[in-house]
């Protein structure tokens, strides 16, 4: 019983020791666990810190900006008011900025007609100006006055200073530019269409037409042409085409020989008088003449003559 007494003693104290190095080894995973947290979050603080550095660096640098700016705003003031305020002991007599400002960069602009009061001056524009938007040292500008499309459409504005200016209105229209209204041009006193034969004329915007011309007459409207018997060229290439509506021919015209030809149908030439022979189409009716100079015997051949247009036919 001792012995194994002893030996169940060991074996406790063994057991023991077994589980003091477990624990210890627990413990030691999660010190370094903890550790390595401890570094993460160090990590992100100090990323943070740089942030707020940042972020706290650049709001002194706006703030003194406007710190700067204030003071500055403040110290044109208060030198505007130490020009503008009454002058004298009791601050009883106004000081005239118009005067001292004249010709000057703070004075107005543009021939801007400057206005004194108590408690400074203002600027009075002309038309074509305005007051710009700088509040320290306002002054006249020019307006773009193109901006807002004062021209008549399809009209361009040109901005000049202190006005503007609008190209001439469009063809068929009569103004300024900025307003234009439309011609009407079959008002107009020279009549654009045909008056001889008359052809009405159409107004339209900015234009006109006119109508056809009457029947017996061809042409664009704006001239017409009466139509001849002698379109087509109905008679003979050396003969002259005249309208005659007392012709025979039904066609209203007459084929005129050159001299020294002669026609087919009944027609004297000095005192020769040719056969009638009025089937032969008018093209054909001109022939070369060949007098014998006897009374009453004539002959006639139809021999080559370039004026006649023959060519040896007999």
């Amino acid at each position: 019983m001792g012995k194994s007494g002893a030996i169940s003693k060991e074996m406790k104290r063994n057991i023991r020791a077994l589980e003091t190095e477990t624990q210890f080894s627990d413990l030691k995973l999660r010190v370094e666990a903890i550790s390595a947290r401890q570094d993460t979050f160090k990590s992100r603080i100090e990323s943070h810190q740089s942030t707020l550095i940042l972020v706290a660096t650049a709001s002194r640098q706006i703030l003194q900006s406007v710190a700067n700016t204030t003071k500055k705003v403040n110290e044109l003031q208060e030198w505007r008011q130490n020009k503008t305020v009454k002058d004298g002991e009791n601050c009883e007599e106004d000081i005239d900025e118009c005067a001292i400002y004249e010709g000057t960069h703070a004075g107005c602009q543009n021939n801007a007609t400057c206005e004194n009061h108590d408690t400074g001056f203002r600027c009075i524009c002309d038309w074509g100006y305005k007051v710009s938007d700088d509040k320290l040292n306002p002054t006249c500008v020019d307006v773009d006055e193109c901006l807002d499309n004062p021209c008549h459409p399809g009209v361009d504005c040109i901005n000049l200073p202190g006005k503007f200016q609008c190209t001439g209105c469009p063809k068929g229209y009569h103004g300024n530019g900025q307003i234009c209204a439309d011609i009407d041009e079959c008002a107009a006193e020279i009549y654009p269409c045909s008056t001889i034969p008359h052809v009405p004329c159409f107004n339209t915007i900015g234009s006109f037409h006119c109508g056809d011309c009457p029947a017996g007459y061809h042409g664009d409207g704006r001239s017409c042409t009466k139509r001849s018997a002698c379109d087509g060229a109905p008679c003979h290439p050396t003969a002259t085409c005249v309208d005659d509506q007392t012709s025979l021919n039904p066609g209203g015209y007459t084929c005129l020989c050159p001299a020294g030809c002669g026609a087919h149908f009944a027609e004297s030439v000095g005192n020769l008088t040719f056969p009638d022979n009025g089937e032969m189409p008018p093209e054909q009716q001109c022939d070369f003449v060949i007098s014998t100079g006897e009374e009453n015997s004539v002959r006639l051949y139809r021999e080559s003559s370039s004026k006649c247009g023959f060519n040896g036919q007999s």
